[in-house]
């Protein structure tokens, strides 16, 4: 088997990892806003899961009321499309190696996007966390409310991450455009 199969072949399986991680996140969320946090998974496998910082005064998600589920649920669409964008771009790149197609201009396209999303999901994090905490602590007493709103270590990482892909994603419309201008000098 050649490198350059193998690279396809690696490619088609990561294509898949992500059109399934596309495929399974609205499913996931959707499944965790209805059950109450998947109570079930406790009892078979002692596994919980919790996407929430635990803060004191935010209740666990089964004791929150439908329509307050609801609210959560539509709040976390936000970061979940973005995230859906980031997996799809993703997609789009492994297509790209998949027909053994390196560095042209969808590469930075797409590239490009993807820094941007990452930027994008990091940038809004602090405010999705607020307005989520924000909703699921709104029916206490004005006294005991709570309004969380911070940046962590691994946002910050994130943003660099973004910024380096953002990098490479001009490095390589760069390198196209000499090569372009190379192979049109006479």
């Amino acid at each position: 088997m050649t490198n350059l199969m193998k690279i396809g072949r690696l490619s088609r399986a990561l294509d898949y990892l992500a059109l399934f991680g596309l495929f399974c996140l609205p499913i996931f969320s959707t499944g965790y806003w209805l059950t109450g946090g998947y109570p079930y998974l406790t009892s078979i496998g002692g596994c919980k899961f919790d996407i929430f910082p635990s803060i004191d005064l935010v209740p666990p998600i089964d004791t929150l009321s439908p329509s307050v589920r609801l609210v959560g649920f539509l709040i976390g669409l936000i970061p979940m499309s973005i995230s859906m964008a980031i997996l799809l771009f993703l997609s789009k790149l492994f297509k790209l190696y998949q027909r053994l197609s390196f560095f042209t201009l969808e590469h930075v396209k797409y590239f490009r996007k993807l820094g941007y999303a990452v930027l994008c999901s990091q940038l809004i994090m602090p405010f999705y966390d607020a307005l989520m905490t924000f909703t699921l602590v709104f029916m206490h007493s004005p006294e005991n409310r709570v309004f969380v709103m911070g940046i962590s270590s691994i946002n910050l990482q994130l943003i660099t991450v973004s910024f380096c892909i953002l990098l490479i994603s001009w490095i390589m419309e760069m390198g196209y455009k000499l090569q372009q201008e190379q192979a049109h000098t006479v």
